[in-house]
């Protein structure tokens, strides 16, 4: 009966562990959605771009999206300007 027990929470940590775990390939970034809406990066108030390697996420309440590299949609910083010259 121990084993029993022991080996469902082992599944359950497992199945949890495998639903927030996300990673994102060399190519790709990625955004997450909360609840349908872009997650806000708290610091630099801009959409917060996770680049490659693992990630986590809340599972059932956060969405992962992919994009490519390759098209420029996942700039980490806002162009500049030059205002003047030097």
């Amino acid at each position: 009966m121990r084993f029993f027990t022991i080996f469902i929470v082992f599944l359950v940590f497992y199945i949890g562990f495998m639903l927030s775990a996300f990673t994102v390939n060399e190519k790709d970034c990625a955004i997450i959605m909360q609840l349908g809406k872009l997650k806000i990066d708290t610091v630099t108030a801009l959409p917060k771009v996770y680049l490659p390697g693992l990630h986590f996420k809340i599972p059932f309440i956060e969405k992962v999206k992919v994009y490519d590299l390759r098209f420029g949609l996942c700039s980490t910083l806002p162009p500049q300007a030059v205002l003047h010259d030097k």
